[in-house]
């Protein structure tokens, strides 16, 4: 974006405001699909077997859990933790390599 010009958060707001519901749509659709090659990217990161951690956001968990990956599906990776407790399906993007 070098040659973009400066706009604001406040602008892009407007102008979503202001538009069409078919442009509104395509606006949608676009921001879902930057999203979607996001967590696309993230996902190609990891592989079967490999050892990851991850920080879950429930209470009365441990603050950081380890384990290794055992399914990787569309939007998650499933993770079996090295307790043996239950699988869990964690967004790759919050997850990194042991």
């Amino acid at each position: 974006m070098s040659n973009a010009k400066n706009i604001t958060l406040s602008d892009v707001l407007s102008f979503i405001a202001s538009a069409d519901r078919e442009t509104r749509r395509v606006v949608n659709r676009e921001i879902i699909a930057l999203g979607d090659d996001e967590d696309r990217t993230a996902r190609d990161d990891f592989k079967y077997g490999d050892k990851v951690k991850f920080s879950p956001r429930k209470r009365g968990y441990p603050p950081v859990i380890t384990g290794t990956i055992v399914k990787r599906n569309i939007k998650t990776i499933e993770v079996r933790p090295d307790n043996g407790a239950r699988n869990w399906k964690v967004s790759a993007s919050l997850l990194s390599k042991v």
